[in-house]
């Protein structure tokens, strides 16, 4: 079950632990390599793996390794809108 409002509401609070800011949520990230684009919308902290929490273009949920979303933020050709 998805419960995005909880996510949403604990990635100001725990953001900083995975290295990620607080402004990166809702932010739209586009995937090299593929035609496809991710928003940030919450953050699992029980998820230890995949703890990021996006939505596709296509409206899916999906998880990211923490690492991935960072690697990702830090490309300004990836990131699409703040």
């Amino acid at each position: 079950m998805v419960r995005s409002k909880q996510e949403a509401k604990a990635f100001p609070i725990f953001c900083e632990s995975y290295g990620l800011k607080k402004e990166d949520l809702g932010k739209t990230i586009s995937i090299p390599g593929k035609n496809e684009s991710i928003t940030i919308i919450g953050l699992i902290t029980r998820r230890s793996k995949y703890p990021i929490q996006c939505k596709k273009s296509d409206g899916s949920i999906i998880l990211y390794p923490a690492e991935s979303i960072v690697r990702l933020l830090a490309n300004p050709k990836a990131v699409i809108t703040k």
